[in-house]
């Protein structure tokens, strides 16, 4: 699948998404981008890492890291670890995304 990124918007194939803040970084599972946005420092958003097909529609939004929707921890990098794709945040927390659906299949916690 190819991208381009610029600012908000996400070009896959020949759609053009407009997303609600600034993307940070991109990585693609077979027909899937997993999107990273970035976080304004004066805004909380843990559910900033998005699910888009190859056809430009959203299909799924992480679920927050923070138990209380106050605490901002929002995702800041994401990796590609043999063959799976890891979400982090600031905290320490590491999360394996299954890049289809958005479901968690794994959470680590690693202290820096």
């Amino acid at each position: 699948m190819e991208f381009q990124i610029d600012g908000e918007i996400l070009r896959i194939n020949d759609s053009q998404i407009s997303l609600r803040g600034e993307i940070k970084e991109v990585l693609t599972a077979g027909n899937v981008a997993v999107v990273l946005l970035k976080v304004p420092e004066a805004e909380i958003d843990n559910r900033n890492v998005l699910g888009i097909n190859s056809s430009g529609d959203q299909i799924w939004e992480i679920d927050p890291v923070a138990s209380a929707s106050e605490e901002d921890a929002p995702f800041i990098d994401l990796v590609e670890r043999e063959g799976e794709i890891w979400a982090l945040n600031w905290r320490g927390d590491e999360w394996c995304i299954s890049p289809e659906t958005g479901e968690i299949k794994e959470k680590n916690f690693r202290r820096f």
